[in-house]
C-alpha cells in the first residue's frame, strides 16, 4: 500500500512539452487531452495534469541527478519532417519521463542548448537528415550546434556576453510556473515568475531565432528560404493574422542584429525580458 507520507511525481510524455513550455498538453479523464489554453498558464499555479504519477523514490533511484540538478532538458522522440515542428525541446522540472521524452541530462549551459533545440535553424538542420518518425540520440549528435565558447564571447549587438543575452530570453520563456522558479534562482539568484504573454513571447522568440540565424551564418535571402520550408507554420500565421508574421518579424529582427552589431549601437527590442517579471512572486 502506497503511504500517505509518499511523494508522488508526474509522468511526462513527449506530447506534453513544447518549445520554451512545459505546460502545453494535458491528460483528461479517459486518457483524453487537452492542450492548456493561454488562460490556463497565465495562472503561474496551473501545471498540467499527467496520465500517470510515479513515486519519488523510483524516479532518484533511476535518475541520479534527482537533488542535483533543478530541472531537466528534453526533446519529444515522436516527430516527422513533415510536422509542424520537427524538433521540440524544452525545459521542465524533475519529473518521471517516459521513453518518448529523452533527456540530456547535466548539458554544459542548458538555457543556451534549449535556444539552439528550439530554433528554426536548427529545425531545418534537423530536416535534413530524418527519414523516419523518431528523433533519436543518433539523429541528435549528428546535427550542427554551436560549441558553448560561442556563448561566452561578446555579445555583438549588445552590452555582456552572448550567452547572457541568450540566457535572459530563455529564461523568460521557461520560467512561467512556480515550478520552474528553482531556475531562476540558480540564473539569477531570485525567486522568479515570468508572466505569460502570448505577444511578447513571440517577440522574444522572434528575437532567438533571429539570433541564432545570424550565429549560423545565414544571409536574410536563405533565412527566407528556409522559413518557407514550413508550410504550417506559414499556414497558421497567415490564417491567424493574414500574412506569414513569424517569418517577416525574424527576418526583420536579423537585419537589425546586423544592423547593431556593424554599428556597434545595443539592439533595443519592444520589451526587456524584465519586463515579464511577475513582481508578486510566492
Amino acid at each position: 500500500m502506497t503511504s500517505t507520507h509518499e511523494v508522488m511525481l508526474p509522468l511526462y510524455e513527449g506530447k506534453m512539452i513544447h518549445h520554451y513550455d512545459h505546460r502545453a498538453l494535458e491528460f483528461t479523464e479517459g486518457d483524453g487531452t487537452r492542450e492548456l489554453t493561454d488562460a490556463d498558464r497565465e495562472d503561474w499555479a496551473r501545471e498540467p495534469l499527467p496520465r500517470y504519477w510515479v513515486r519519488h523514490e523510483v524516479v532518484k533511484d533511476r535518475l541520479h541527478t534527482v537533488g542535483r540538478d533543478c530541472l531537466f532538458t528534453g526533446f519529444r522522440d515522436v516527430t516527422n519532417a513533415t510536422n509542424e515542428r520537427t524538433v521540440i525541446a524544452a525545459l521542465f522540472p524533475v519529473v518521471a519521463v517516459g521513453n518518448t521524452l529523452p533527456l540530456i541530462l547535466r548539458p554544459t549551459q542548458r538555457l543556451w542548448l534549449a535556444a539552439l533545440l528550439s530554433s528554426l535553424v536548427f529545425d531545418y538542420l534537423a530536416r535534413q537528415k530524418i527519414a523516419g518518425t523518431h528523433l533519436n540520440f543518433l539523429y541528435l549528435k549528428q546535427l550542427a550546434i554551436l560549441p558553448p565558447a560561442t556563448f561566452n564571447q561578446q555579445c555583438p549587438w549588445g552590452e555582456g556576453t552572448l550567452g547572457e543575452w541568450v540566457s535572459r530570453r530563455v529564461l523568460a520563456l521557461s520560467c512561467t510556473s512556480r515550478s520552474m522558479i528553482p531556475l531562476a534562482r540558480e540564473v539569477t539568484g531570485e525567486d522568479r515568475i515570468y508572466r505569460w504573454d502570448t505577444e511578447a513571447r513571440e517577440q522574444l522568440r522572434a528575437e532567438l531565432d533571429a539570433a541564432m540565424f545570424y550565429l549560423f551564418g545565414i544571409e536574410e535571402d536563405d533565412a527566407d528560404y528556409i522559413m518557407e520550408t514550413f508550410p504550417i507554420v506559414k499556414r497558421q500565421d497567415e490564417e491567424a493574422h493574414g500574412s506569414y508574421r513569424t517569418k517577416e518579424r525574424i527576418l526583420a529582427l536579423l537585419t537589425a542584429l546586423k544592423a547593431a552589431a556593424r554599428t556597434q549601437q545595443p539592439y533595443r527590442g519592444p520589451l526587456e525580458p524584465e519586463d515579464l517579471i511577475v513582481e508578486d512572486t510566492p
